[in-house]
């Protein structure tokens, strides 16, 4: 449920005959548009993000010029405690009205001459910082609502694939000399990147711009001119569908929205194949092509007279599930699915608890209750608001045998926390060799089974069991390795196949042999996140060109769990180093991620002195 919205940004309260938007349109309404005001972002910079406090002018004063010049930025920063203090104005509205949750009660201080009001606050990410970039997204804390009056021009940027963004305000410090007329001819002034548009209109309805459960989306063009995603200005219309083409070759999917008729008459050949499924999502944009690095940006293609742009990208050939009643998939892609308040979604649950919601189907196809291997089962939920569901990156796609029904996940439902971490983390493994040579394997895990049921287990011929560990890091996988079955059932009393692939081992050297075991160095191929926080003590192994190597994992008796502290600058004291190499811990002064989304080297320690498995940084 929303906040109460207090009139924050509205003329009512300063000039007389204020009338709501339910007058006629002779009928003149007070109006903010074009009116002047200046703000101030105040940057905070940590290991883990930088976020900032934004302070506005507006209601308390139109910032004269000379008040504004004579603010000594960089000393207010100093008095904050900030890194640094960004002016950002004369700015002047182009929306009728605002409303701002608690702006009255918000703080106010005195910067230079002029009072001001912290309206916003941002957060973005260190890794996903642009440099000299506009057209990316930023995300702002606030409850709020802004109305753009029928009868008035309205101005808009789109971007590929379905986001939709309003101008809120101009800025008059990039070019002193831009005017609310020069608007209506703006995309001719900025450089819009691929596919993106600028269009000016006329509204015949009063439009209302809000955020999303607090969070408003935001972005700005190289005249500083900034905008809000208007998100109820992103749905298809009746006549048009979202047409997907999919090349056998390379694996990609390239999307283009147009009329169903336009759709009817494309004609592909080899390697082209259409998609033929309806969306069940009320709402499907997308928030960059696969390969693309910031957010907005597409890569494109001409194919039929029609510019389709790079949506997703398969990352293995479909694999049919052992029961032959679904097919699984994995694919990269940034897409945002958004389902209306008071439907009912369908989903399906697997047997580890992962849910998958229903995205497509084909033409037709109305039975959501599709066969399901044991241990699966089909879920429903009327929403009550509605919900947005975000795919970042790897994601699995659910097809029934018939590929009439799509599912993609895995997702949480509205108001579903997600799963709590535990203390300590345990691994472990099932192991079957390739051949290719000594060091080839498969290694699968069951995050869900025990030591006890991993030690009932008769390894069939060609497998083993690998060691069990205590995992010293936080981790996601993000995708398994392609070319071979993804899951394998060793357990029969635990439905479904319970075992996931997560690493290969390609090939490996071994670096030490001697009475306290064996060390060698691996390739692995992996795609995953290992995480050490803040505060946390690590253990690093440096060899004779400085390469740093972590310990993430160690063995355990799995009979007898005798946790070492490892917070404890002596946790290893008689561990064996390699000849040459150097070991050295150290407290972490900020988060330590291991990222992994190929090859990574791997240094083992296995034999009869401990098992420890180590990543290089």
């Amino acid at each position: 449920m929303r906040l109460p919205l207090i009139k924050a940004l509205t003329l009512c309260g300063l000039t007389a005959g204020c009338s709501d938007s339910s007058n006629t349109p002779d009928e003149p309404r007070a109006s903010i548009r074009d009116l002047r005001y200046c703000e101030i972002a105040f940057f905070y910079v940590n290991p883990d993000a930088i976020t900032s406090q934004t302070y506005n002018t507006f209601r308390l004063n139109d910032c004269p010029q000379h008040d504004w010049d004579s603010i000594d930025f960089a000393a207010e920063a100093q008095q904050l405690g900030a890194t640094l203090a960004r002016p950002n104005g004369p700015r002047r509205w182009t929306m009728d009205t605002a409303e701002l949750a608690g702006s009255d009660e918000a703080p106010r201080r005195f910067f230079g001459n002029l009072e001001f009001r912290e309206v916003a606050n941002i957060q973005l990410e260190p890794g996903n910082l642009p440099t000299g970039d506009y057209y990316i997204d930023a995300t702002v804390k606030r409850d709020s609502r802004f109305e753009f009056f029928r009868g008035r021009p309205f101005y808009t940027l789109g971007a590929p694939l379905g986001k939709r963004y309003v101008m809120q305000s101009y800025a008059q410090y990039v070019d002193s000399e831009l005017n609310l007329a020069d608007l209506d001819s703006l995309g001719s002034k900025i450089a819009l990147p691929e596919g993106w548009f600028y269009r000016t209109k006329t509204l015949e309805e009063d439009l209302e711009v809000e955020d999303f459960q607090g969070f408003a989306t935001a972005l700005r063009d190289p005249l500083a001119n900034t905008y809000q995603r208007a998100a109820n200005l992103e749905y298809l219309t009746d006549e048009e569908v979202a047409v997907e083409l999919l090349n056998g070759n390379t694996m990609q999917s390239w999307t283009a929205y147009m009329t169903s008729t336009e759709a009817d008459q494309l004609e592909l050949s080899t390697p082209w194949e259409i998609g033929k499924h309806i969306m069940i999502a009320d709402k499907s944009v997308y928030h960059r092509s696969p390969n693309a690095v910031l957010s907005g940006r597409f890569d494109s293609m001409a194919l039929a007279d029609t510019t389709f742009y790079h949506s997703a990208s398969r990352l293995c050939e479909p694999e049919l599930h052992s029961s032959g009643l679904i097919i699984i998939n994995q694919s990269r892609r940034f897409q945002e699915l958004t389902y209306a308040k008071d439907r009912t979604i369908h989903y399906i649950v697997n047997h580890l608890g992962e849910k998958f919601v229903l995205a497509s189907r084909a033409p037709g196809a109305v039975d959501f209750q599709i066969s399901l291997p044991s241990g699966w089962h089909h879920g429903e939920l009327q929403l009550t608001n509605e919900w947005r569901v975000t795919f970042e990156n790897v994601i699995d796609t659910i097809e029934s045998v018939d590929r009439t029904h799509v599912y993609q996940g895995p997702v949480l439902l509205p108001n579903e926390a997600g799963p709590v971490p535990t203390a300590q983390v345990f691994t472990h493994k099932m192991i079957k060799r390739t051949g290719e040579n000594p060091f080839a394997q498969l290694a699968y895990e069951c995050s869900q089974c025990t030591f006890d049921q991993q030690a009932s287990i008769e390894p069939p011929p060609g497998w083993s069991k690998g060691p069990t560990q205590i995992v010293l890091a936080g981790g996601d996988m993000r995708s398994r390795p392609c070319g071979t079955p993804s899951t394998v059932d060793f357990l029969p009393g635990i439905p479904g196949n319970e075992y996931e692939l997560i690493a290969r081992p390609l090939d490996g050297k071994i670096l030490q042999f001697g009475e306290q075991g064996l060390v060698a160095l691996v390739d692995v191929q992996r795609d995953t996140v290992l995480r050490f926080p803040a505060g946390r003590r690590v253990h690093e192994l440096t060899n004779p060109d400085g390469d740093i190597y972590v310990m993430f994992a160690y063995e355990v008796d799995s009979m007898d769990a005798d946790i070492a502290d490892f917070d404890r600058p002596d946790a290893l004291d008689g561990h064996p180093i390699p000849t040459g190499w150097t070991y050295s811990s150290r407290r972490l002064p900020r988060d330590l991620v291991l990222d992994s989304s190929g090859v990574v080297s791997v240094l083992s320690f296995r034999g009869s002195g401990p098992l420890s498995t180590w990543e290089k940084r």
